[in-house]
């Protein structure tokens, strides 16, 4: 004659909830005769290669299997999308993105520092000392915006560039 076994000692022996047991029952690893009471001759080999399975990590089931081959295909199509994106220009590599930043930075730099000559050029009136403190203004201009910089979190680059709405 089977054993039977109520729900709490279903949930003693293998020390687990009441819900992980209504899962099993409803994945047909335990076996539920009626309300409360299962069968623990036909359910404890079906839970025991249940666990073992899971400890194994191998999928014990089909639904296990097919959310697996789910995730697996998702991450597929996923490396696929961003191979694209690479492929279409609608990403860079963080190097060749630093690189180009870099180089724009140099080329504003270099437009900046010649203004004070060009100044110079275009108004043939100033003197030296005149187209000097535009030099030293462009030169603390450069020089207050990267002391600025240095100090500042990246994060707080878009807070700078958007005002904040304006409260009542």
């Amino acid at each position: 004659m089977a054993e039977h076994a109520s729900l709490q000692r279903m949930m003693a022996l293998f020390d687990c909830s009441a819900n992980t047991i209504a899962d099993w029952t409803n994945k047909g690893l335990a076996i539920r005769l009626k309300r409360g009471v299962y069968d623990l001759d036909a359910s404890t080999p079906r839970i025991v290669a249940h666990l073992r399975e899971a400890a194994a990590g191998r999928p014990s089931t089909k639904d296990d299997l097919t959310a697996e081959k789910t995730r697996l295909t998702k991450a597929q199509a996923d490396g696929k999308e961003l191979e694209n994106r690479v492929r279409e220009g609608g990403l860079l590599d963080a190097k060749e993105a630093l690189y180009r930043w870099s180089s724009e930075c140099v080329r504003f730099r270099m437009r900046m520092l010649a203004l004070p000559g060009q100044v110079a050029m275009l108004l043939p009136h100033l003197t030296r000392f005149d187209v000097a403190q535009v030099d030293r203004a462009v030169r603390d201009a450069l020089s207050s915006f990267v002391d600025d910089r240095a100090g500042a979190d990246p994060d707080d680059t878009a807070a700078e560039a958007e005002p904040a709405p304006a409260t009542p």
